[in-house]
């Protein structure tokens, strides 16, 4: 009888353990390219999002420069265009308006719109400022 015994726990232990080592191996690259993918979809969106709203304040600053001689977004302008954009916090949206005249044929409205935005994964560049700018000439 012990020797039956010796003999069992001296015996190679085999694939116990195996699935969980190649999980373990696998799996963890796995995940990281999961949530790479999702942070930069995250990324994406907020850019698509700062354009949205870097092109509606755009199209609103053009109606008011053509009311006034001054071409600026009203405070209640900014948060219209930024509630309308739920994936942006409209705290951190920063939209400025510029105007300039080339002689008295044209004239040139820059909107240039910026967010920040933090990568959630340290493998990425922690921290990216986003700007984008769109302009207008009538």
């Amino acid at each position: 009888m012990p020797c039956a015994f010796i003999k069992r726990v001296l015996r190679p232990i085999g694939r116990r353990g195996a699935t969980a080592l190649e999980f373990g191996l696998v799996g963890s690259i796995f995940f990281l390219i999961c949530f790479s993918v999702l942070d930069l979809g995250r990324y994406f969106l907020t850019l698509t999002e700062l354009r949205v709203a870097t092109n509606a304040a755009a199209r609103s600053a053009l109606v008011d420069c053509y009311r006034a001689s001054a071409c600026q977004l009203s405070s209640t302008e900014i948060q219209t265009i930024a509630a309308a954009e739920p994936f942006l916090d409209p705290n951190d949206l920063n939209l400025t308006v510029t105007q300039s005249s080339q002689g008295t044929s044209s004239t040139s409205i820059t909107v240039t719109g910026s967010y920040p935005f933090t990568f959630l994964l340290p493998a990425w560049q922690s921290y990216i400022g986003l700007t984008t700018s769109v302009v207008f000439q009538y």
